[in-house]
């Protein structure tokens, strides 16, 4: 990955994704993830959240256990900050869970990343979801206090991230 604006953007979008899709699904992934791209002092932290996590969500790990399936998608991202040494990263992540006995459901977040660069390489120093709404991909025309219009404010000035050629 660059040292670069685009190259932050890259690293957050992979690192965000692979993370979120296995937290709990696979957790052996996500450690080996803790342990390549995050820096030293946010490991054992990172690593005890998601312990906490994995322990809370009894539906979802019974999910796993049963043979269901998550995907995370970023559908847009913000750099919000960059400097050579460190990258804000602002991402509206989508996570997309089902199962045996599990009907397929969706979670929007608003995601919060910031990096480091350090020995060749963007490391992931902190990564908080925002405990305020984020937006829903719908749209919903809605008179009171389910209206998640004031929402989308929140994800101006993002870019989809596109991979590939495109041809």
């Amino acid at each position: 990955v660059e040292h670069a604006r685009a190259g932050a953007l890259a690293a957050a979008d992979n690192y965000l994704a692979l993370a979120s899709q296995s937290i709990e699904q696979d957790p052996a992934v996500f450690a080996a993830l803790v342990a390549q791209v995050y820096a030293p002092e946010a490991r054992s932290r990172t690593l005890a959240q998601a312990q906490q996590l994995r322990t809370g969500d009894t539906q979802n790990m019974t999910n796993y256990q049963r043979g269901g399936h998550g995907i995370a998608v970023v559908a847009a991202r913000r750099l919000d900050r960059y400097t050579p040494q460190l990258a804000t990263v602002t991402t509206w992540l989508g996570g997309f869970v089902w199962g045996p006995s599990l009907s397929p459901r969706q979670t929007w977040n608003l995601v919060d990343t910031t990096l480091r660069w350090q020995a060749g390489r963007w490391l992931v120093v902190s990564s908080n979801t925002d405990p305020t709404p984020a937006p829903v991909p719908s749209v919903v025309y809605v008179n009171g206090p389910n209206d998640q219009a004031p929402a989308f404010g929140r994800i101006a000035g993002m870019t989809a991230p596109f991979y590939g050629t495109g041809g």
